[in-house]
């Protein structure tokens, strides 16, 4: 395999990554805030 297509193979799977990781951080962050504010009020 040719270093150009594993370059292509490596960013294909990198942005939805990314993508991923960055939804799952707001809306844990989101979940995580309203724990603590229904908890501790």
């Amino acid at each position: 395999m040719s270093r150009n297509r594993l370059f292509v193979i490596a960013s294909a799977l990198a942005v939805p990554a990314l993508v991923a990781m960055v939804f799952g951080v707001s809306l844990l962050n989101r979940n995580i805030g309203s724990y603590i504010a229904s908890h501790y009020q």
